[in-house]
């Protein structure tokens, strides 16, 4: 079972519902953690603050340059099919 289904299963059983306290004033999307949020914000202003340092792309998050970056140095690539 994915995780996320696992959590809602989880909520349900419980019958406890997370909190989402951090509101996205764009779209009203609601997120547990601030670092969601501000990732999400970035949907809406399309700020790009990580480059790969071989090439000119940038990205949103810090963990997909990460990924890219895998691309240049051929370490762990896996190709999804």
């Amino acid at each position: 079972m994915h995780k996320s289904a696992m959590q809602m299963h989880a909520r349900e059983l419980t019958g406890r519902s997370e909190v989402k306290p951090h509101q996205c004033q764009q779209c009203l999307k609601s997120f547990s953690s601030n670092h969601q949020l501000v990732q999400h914000i970035r949907v809406h202003t399309g700020e790009k603050p990580y480059k790969c340092s071989y090439c000119d792309r940038r990205f949103k998050q810090l963990s997909h340059v990460q990924q890219h970056t895998r691309l240049h140095t051929g370490e762990n690539v896996f190709i999804n099919a």
